[in-house]
């Protein structure tokens, strides 16, 4: 399991529509935030794709149950907005920390079944 900040390639970015700038009153372009089942489906087919992925939900003060449902499908942490530095530094120190513990079972896993393949089996 690897962590990595990159940008996800274009088949997976296709996977929550994308819709036309909404306009406000002032003129300005605003981008539509996707729903929460197209949240949702991104988050289950990331996990279907990448069985090891750590998924972080980012969301409103107001939408806890957008989080809720996130962490249902798989989502490993979530935060709210507005984000804090030491906080979101915690959460994501978390999220190495279970990648650097799964990485050292599979490396012990790896150690005993090779070890195991030198023990005689006796009958």
């Amino acid at each position: 399991m690897r962590a990595a900040a990159t940008t996800l390639p274009s088949p997976t970015l296709s996977l929550v529509p994308k819709a036309p700038p909404k306009h406000s009153s002032s003129g300005r372009n605003h981008r539509r935030q996707p729903r929460t089942r197209e949240r949702s489906t991104l988050i289950t087919t990331l996990k279907e794709s990448f069985p090891d992925i750590l998924c972080v939900v980012i969301t409103g003060a107001g939408e806890v149950e957008h989080a809720i449902e996130a962490l249902r499908r798989g989502a490993f942490d979530y935060l709210l907005k507005p984000l804090h530095p030491l906080e979101t530094l915690s959460r994501l120190e978390k999220c190495f920390d279970k990648i650097a513990l799964q990485e050292r079972a599979e490396k012990a896993e790896a150690a005993n079944e090779a070890k195991s393949a030198f023990w005689p089996i006796s009958a």
